[in-house]
């Protein structure tokens, strides 16, 4: 998606992988430590104007979603591997910073949630969320365990980033 055949002619996979050509990655120790570092450093610049597009295409795909924080947050995870990346991670900075302040935003709206609901009537609409055929204490535990598992999960998503 990010990089249509076209452009795969250009970078040219076996180019990509040439400096490693000679080197056994089975034989890897401390004395051909510098080998490799001088290996994947040639990787990473061969690789560099690939990433470069990459990121261009991706912040321009992000762009188009950034006003529904689900889906920005999707994209983020579905391309994390690509975000972790130096050189799109550089390039996406502003993408990141914005999902950031979804996600800390997504978190007081859930501490008020929580706060605003801790003061209602169970089964009312501003109190606890109840489920079918539970007691109010096993209803209140299961609630508040839902919310932490959202804060949970938004604190590692957030971590990644």
């Amino acid at each position: 998606y990010f990089l249509p055949a076209s452009e795969e002619k250009i970078i040219c996979l076996t180019r990509v992988f040439e400096p490693f050509t000679g080197l056994n990655p089975v034989q890897y120790n401390p004395y051909t430590e510098p080998l490799w570092k001088a290996a994947v450093s040639q990787y990473e610049k061969i690789i560099a104007p690939a990433e470069q597009k990459i990121a261009g295409k991706l912040k321009s795909y992000i762009s188009e979603i950034q006003d529904s924080p689900q889906q920005l947050l999707q994209a983020f995870l579905k391309y994390k591997e690509l975000v972790k990346r130096p050189t799109i991670s550089k390039e996406l900075i502003l993408e990141r910073e914005t999902l950031l302040a979804r996600l800390v935003d997504s978190i007081k709206d859930f501490r008020s949630d929580f706060e605003t609901r801790c003061r209602g009537i169970p089964g009312d609409a501003s109190g606890p969320l109840s489920g079918k055929n539970l007691s109010e204490v096993v209803n209140n535990i299961v609630w508040v365990r839902q919310l932490e598992l959202k804060v949970d999960d938004t604190i590692k998503i957030a971590e990644a980033l």
